[in-house]
């Protein structure tokens, strides 16, 4: 859990958590953490626990991913951020559990800050990000084994920008939305999908930069459906 005194009340830009920590291989190397940056497009923070039930099975998957990253040439990279103070733990998990990839060294408050960052509260996680910019792609951890084993190759797992219904139904019951109706005659209009992206952007982006409700939920508010 987040220690109350660990809490940042204003956590730093992802981009500045990620350029002032120390990251390290399964053999505890120090690795240049701006080299991996700059040579990723994105990278994903997998946050977990190593003594919670089922640990091995999913940094399995987690481990996985990274090698599918390297097999098929994906600019990505898997970074292990620890939820327990336990260094036994961390050191087991990041040798046997996760051989592949890196991590946040576990005396590093970097986990309590992008927990906070992201209002995260829920672990085992994965969060994907822009390595370039630190945006905030999408966070995954109900359907986080799914996505490591059957849709590997729709990663990042970006949230489409205008979804259609029913997708986001439960989004639509929680916050105000707009939906714009599709005729069945025809397409919309280039311009038209242009604007309700970027009206959806700026009201996503609203959102998590106001802190409304959690990263987790991270809908856009404008959604296509067809005419009826």
């Amino acid at each position: 859990e987040i220690s109350a005194h660990m809490v940042p009340l204003n956590p730093r830009p992802f981009s500045k958590i990620i350029r002032n920590s120390c990251i390290v291989n399964s053999e505890r190397l120090v690795v240049d953490i701006t080299d991996v940056v700059e040579s990723a497009d994105h990278l994903a923070i997998f946050i977990a626990n190593p003594r919670a039930e089922g640990f091995s099975e999913l940094a399995a998957s987690v481990n996985g991913l990274q090698r599918w990253f390297q097999a098929e040439g994906v600019k990505a990279q898997v970074i292990f951020a620890c939820d327990s103070d336990i260094s036994e733990s961390f050191e087991k998990a990041l040798k046997e559990d996760l051989p592949d990839c890196l991590a946040f060294l576990i005396d590093e408050n970097a986990r309590c800050e992008l927990q906070c960052l992201w209002r995260l509260h829920t672990t085992p996680s994965l969060v994907t990000v822009d390595a370039k910019s630190g945006t905030l792609v999408r966070i995954l951890f109900h359907a986080l084994q799914v996505s490591l084993t059957e849709e590997k190759e729709k990663f990042p797992w970006a949230l489409p920008d205008v979804p259609t219904l029913p997708e986001g139904l439960g989004h639509m019951e929680r916050h105000p939305s707009l939906v714009v109706f599709r005729s069945s005659s025809g397409d919309l209009e280039p311009s038209l999908v242009e604007d309700l992206q970027a009206l959806s952007q700026l009201e996503h982006r609203k959102r998590v930069e106001s802190g409304v409700g959690t990263a987790n939920e991270r809908f856009p508010l404008v959604f296509l459906a067809a005419d009826p």
